[in-house]
């Protein structure tokens, strides 16, 4: 009976370690990638469709001018262009960051049919 729990006990174990592998480790290589360079111009040109085919959770580099920051309560919505949306958690928000300034954001793209931009941005 000993043997039996003990098989279960290591089973488990090794269900726990892959699992923390492929959504913690591999998540973090996905953070240490390099980025895809685009501009936030031709992301504004390209439909919502070619844009969430190509980028939909790629970790991406957007090269624009800021031309609005907000701070909603929980996190600082930073546009671009004319309505291209980064979410920055307060600690990844630069301190000093003008409106009109042209600026290199990071994260990972987003396309949801009504809102497109980057989640857990920084620069």
């Amino acid at each position: 009976m000993e043997v039996l729990y003990l098989a279960i006990f290591f089973s488990i174990m090794i269900l726990v370690a892959l699992t923390v592998y492929f959504f913690v480790y591999r998540k973090i290589d996905s953070l240490n990638a390099e980025p895809l360079k685009i501009s936030v111009e031709r992301l504004e040109i390209l439909s919502s469709d070619e844009a969430r085919k190509n980028f939909n959770r790629r970790f991406l580099e957007v090269t624009g001018s800021v031309s609005r920051i907000k701070y909603d309560g929980s996190e600082y919505v930073m546009t671009l262009g004319k309505n291209f949306k980064c979410y920055f958690k307060y600690a990844n928000f630069p301190i000093i960051l003008l409106e009109n300034e042209t600026i290199k954001v990071s994260g990972f793209y987003f396309d949801d049919g009504k809102l497109r931009g980057l989640k857990k941005c920084s620069v």
